[in-house]
């Protein structure tokens, strides 16, 4: 049933609310960051909403929390001011929330991470990003390993989401699609054309159904498709399917 209405679920926290996420599993549990630093967490698909406490985490503009299918097991950034160099870091929790700890083979905890993507059925994979950098866990983030620097440091490298399908991973970029076959053990810009020139991706999305793949994103100018630009910003978007 495709729904027809929007409802309110009530105020927000004070500031703007951003990187929502929903349990794959269960669509009455999301949670929502905002810029203010809360990090709001619901169960009953909005009817009440808890904030998480600060001391344990603190939500911003990409606190995207990435459910996976191991129970408790999730990740996040976190924007509280007490993290390593005041800077928001990845972090991952294994007991639901309860506790979040800062992933330990971060390249570097001193420097900002912009984005967090994680495979959903195989939590060991992990995609974190840096203004100018992208990089790869295969264990849970433990150890990382460098897969693409910004090809211009002055506007950075963008990470507009991420696809995972088995050994298949989708990852859109201002600076094209970075594909890897073989389980994240390489990537290579895709040669998929389509976007029109000047155009770059900003957020990028995919679905599978049986053996149909396909990708959603939504581009802007490419001069002004910079890491850190909330969408906010923008005046318009063009869809690309």
């Amino acid at each position: 049933q495709i729904p027809t209405q929007w409802n309110s679920r009530g105020v927000g926290g004070g500031g703007a609310l951003f990187a929502p996420s929903i349990n794959p599993a269960n669509d009455n549990e999301y949670y929502v960051g905002c810029d203010m630093s809360e990090l709001f967490h619901s169960t009953d698909f909005g009817v009440t909403n808890a904030e998480i406490p600060f001391y344990k985490t603190q939500g911003g503009h990409y606190s995207a929390v990435q459910f996976t299918n191991v129970a408790n097991t999730l990740y996040s950034i976190d924007y509280a001011s007490g993290a390593p160099g005041y800077v928001p870091i990845p972090v991952k929790t294994t007991d639901g929330g309860a506790t979040w700890a800062a992933l330990v083979g971060n390249p570097d905890p001193s420097e900002e991470c912009f984005s967090i993507n994680v495979d959903y059925n195989n939590p060991n994979r992990v995609l974190i990003s840096y203004f100018n950098a992208l990089y790869f866990s295969s264990n849970g983030g433990s150890t990382f390993t460098n897969i693409r620097n910004a090809a211009n440091t002055n506007i950075g490298l963008h990470i507009a989401g991420a696809f995972f399908d088995g050994n298949n991973i989708y990852v859109g970029t201002n600076e094209g699609l970075l594909v890897s076959t073989n389980g994240g053990s390489s990537f290579a810009l895709s040669s998929v054309t389509g976007i029109t020139t000047g155009q770059a991706m900003f957020s990028f999305a995919g679905a599978k159904v049986g053996a149909t793949t396909r990708f959603l994103c939504l581009t802007g100018a490419s001069a002004d498709i910079y890491v850190g630009k909330p969408g906010s910003d923008y005046d318009s978007f063009v869809a690309g399917v």
